[in-house]
């Protein structure tokens, strides 16, 4: 069965010890940028940082490989009475941001961080990809990012025919095409599970071999869009194809 992909679950287990000291060092030298708020202690003395937990990932697109990635840390910090008179402690669990870069090429080996800050919800990055790495538009933004989209890569299907005529059509192989990317039609899973898969990078694949009828591992080129489809319907394969790499309803069983 498929599983989700999620980068905030990457960076947790990829990046975990390197976050965890970094927010130590932070906590250290800047604890009271914190606004730390206690119920119990009465004037704050030491404070130790048990676990950071992270709660929210931003992602940004850079050059080539490289991403700029910021990281919503929660800290869970324990916190010890500075006023001799009591024997008080209490837990807080403030947030923190902190803004990293790394190459997913080599699995964020070179990761570095740039910049730690208080945590503020409304610096959110600009032009953010999601959590599974696709890029977020506004739903009010949709129209605006698909026009740009087109007049960069299919520019004709912007054209205004004259009444009574159809739209432009887009070409989806046309179009994958303009885009360098590779169309493949392969089986990928046995119970087809899975019917979409694109590879950034040349890398090797399980594939399942319907004429032996086993999975085996493919070489998977650069830029790479592999599906398949078993269609039921009378209209032509071809349609379904197109229906397929456009989004658009059809009568197809996976």
């Amino acid at each position: 069965m498929a599983t989700g992909r999620s980068f905030a679950e990457y960076v947790k287990n990829k990046c975990y010890n390197g976050l965890y000291q970094a927010a130590k060092e932070y906590v250290n030298e800047n604890w009271e940028s914190l606004n730390l708020y206690t119920h119990n202690v009465h004037r704050i003395g030491n404070i130790e940082l048990v676990d950071v937990v992270v709660q929210r990932g931003y992602v940004r697109d850079l050059p080539e490989m490289r991403v700029a990635f910021e990281v919503g840390l929660e800290l869970e910090l324990d916190i010890k009475e500075g006023d001799y008179h009591y024997d008080e402690s209490d837990h807080c669990y403030p947030w923190i941001r902190i803004y990293c870069e790394g190459n997913l090429s080599c699995g964020f080996d070179d990761w570095t961080i740039n910049k730690i800050e208080s945590y503020n919800k409304n610096n959110a990055l600009a032009n953010s990809l999601s959590d599974a790495l696709v890029p977020y538009s506004p739903y009010d933004q949709l129209d605006k990012v698909a026009t740009e989209f087109l007049r960069e890569h299919y520019s004709a299907a912007l054209k205004v025919t004259p009444y009574g005529h159809p739209p432009v059509s887009v070409e989806p192989l046309a179009l994958a095409d303009r885009q360098g990317l590779m169309v493949k039609r392969q089986c990928i899973r046995e119970d087809a599970y899975v019917f979409g898969q694109i590879y950034f990078v040349e890398t090797y694949a399980e594939m399942y071999d319907v004429n032996e009828g086993k999975t085996v591992t493919m070489i998977m080129d650069e830029c790479c869009l592999v599906f398949n489809m078993k269609i039921t319907s009378k209209v032509s394969e071809e349609y379904h194809t197109a229906c397929f790499l456009n989004r658009e309803d059809s009568n197809i069983t996976f």
